[in-house]
């Protein structure tokens, strides 16, 4: 009984809206729908990755190697870590390679193809998100030698950062609100008539 009335009253209210009001409660819950999914497909996007250490260390290799012997290392390389490879094109001095894999097969891989050789140099990277999974695309320039630019760029030593230089002031005077601080102790400030 309370139901049916609760429903007329619903009705009338409902009829006696004006028309653009009547469209508007109709999108509503379609907008709702839209933005539910557009925040969830961004929220899914957004996933920390935690770099593990050993990824992150240059062996570097100062030899120099042509685009065969840098695609049949790479081609074992991606199967000892189960990468996919979806191709691999040799062009002039550079090699176009595509995987499929997670984002820190990824990183592993980048990092493979930069430490190989002294002359490997990524010149384009492009990573497409296909649910869990990731596609590369990798441009490998093999023409340069890198090596002085590399051993620089991968210097692994960061002791700038863990050395801090701690200087002691030793005349460090303050004034806050009535207060100043003089000889490392806290007294009430004097009224000055020198204004």
């Amino acid at each position: 009984m309370k139901l049916a009335y609760l429903r007329q009253q619903l009705n009338e209210k409902f009829v006696k809206l004006k028309f653009l009001q009547k469209i508007e409660l109709f999108l509503l819950p379609f907008f709702l729908l839209v933005l539910f999914v557009f925040l969830h497909e961004n929220i899914k996007k957004e996933q920390s990755i935690k770099v593990s250490k050993e990824i992150i260390k240059p062996k570097l290799s100062l030899q120099i190697i042509d685009k065969n012997l840098f695609t049949s290392s790479f081609t074992n390389f991606c199967k000892s870590n189960n990468i996919t490879i979806i191709s691999l094109n040799k062009l002039q001095k550079k090699v176009r390679l595509q995987i499929f894999t997670n984002m820190k097969k990824i990183i592993k891989s980048l990092n493979f193809i930069e430490n190989l050789s002294s002359n490997s140099f990524i010149e384009e990277l492009n990573i497409k998100n296909k649910e869990e999974f990731f596609t590369a695309t990798i441009l490998v320039d093999l023409s340069k030698n890198y090596r002085f630019k590399k051993r620089v760029l991968k210097d692994n030593s960061f002791n700038f950062l863990v050395e801090k230089k701690v200087k002691e002031l030793e005349k460090i005077e303050a004034v806050i609100f009535d207060y100043e601080y003089k000889q490392n102790k806290w007294h009430k400030k004097e009224e000055d008539e020198g204004y």
